[in-house]
């Protein structure tokens, strides 16, 4: 009985450490762009985008937009992952995190 209520602690104990590494996680933020800055977005350490901005001078080539958008996405996602890696590097509750993921 013992055992199980230890094996339920240590899930709700990895569950908080979860969370709270989710939250810092959110915490960070970076920003891609492409054109030359005319495109940007802006995401968390969750890889989640928090904003997209268009300047009007690219609106009207939709295929030239579409592409600078995914290009921007990309730019962004690269520059969280290092980033994270720098976190991961540096220690804290972030880098001792990362510490313990294998591989």
């Amino acid at each position: 009985m013992f055992q199980k209520l230890k094996q339920f602690k240590d899930m709700v104990s990895q569950a908080k450490q979860a969370k709270r590494i989710q939250d810092l996680l959110a915490q960070e933020t970076t920003e891609g762009s492409a054109l030359d800055g005319r495109v940007k977005i802006k995401v968390n350490g969750t890889m989640k985008i928090l904003s997209c901005s268009i300047d009007a001078t690219v609106l009207a080539d939709r295929a030239s937009l579409e592409q600078a958008v995914v290009t921007a996405a990309n730019d962004a996602a690269e520059r969280m992952q290092k980033v994270m890696a720098t976190k991961a590097s540096a220690g804290g509750e972030l880098g001792d995190f990362f510490k313990r993921i294998p591989g």
